[in-house]
């Protein structure tokens, strides 16, 4: 299923008619944005992300869109890195950041990842 408003398209995934991951992205010079993708705990690891992250892939295949990146936390507790690692991504920038807080300072790097289509 897709939704478009604006510049903001959204996809989703249905399992027995309930929605159980959903893939944001924008689009702007033949390069797409992904803003972002969830699926549902109790649906992880059984490749309904990658599912859908395919579909999002084809729709910018079939409209001429050259290049996905995404930008994701690098944490050794997340898989995210790994998820995109898995379906093709490559990683390329680090950005080193810090949030300000009211009762912390964390600090986190982000990756931006990317994958090439055309």
């Amino acid at each position: 299923m897709k939704y478009i408003l604006n510049n903001l398209i959204t996809f989703k995934k249905t399992v027995n008619f309930k929605e159980i991951a959903l893939c944001k992205i924008m689009t702007y010079n033949n390069i797409c944005t992904i803003n972002h993708l969830f699926v549902d705990k109790k649906y992880r690891n059984l490749n309904y992300g990658s599912e859908l992250l395919k579909i999002v892939e084809n729709h910018c295949i079939h409209n001429n869109i050259e290049l996905i990146n995404v930008t994701v936390h690098e944490d050794s507790l997340s898989n995210t890195r790994f998820f995109y690692f898995k379906n093709g991504y490559l990683i390329n920038y680090k950005i080193d950041s810090k949030i300000h807080l009211t009762n912390c300072d964390d600090e986190y790097t982000l990756i931006n990842m990317y994958k090439k289509l055309i």
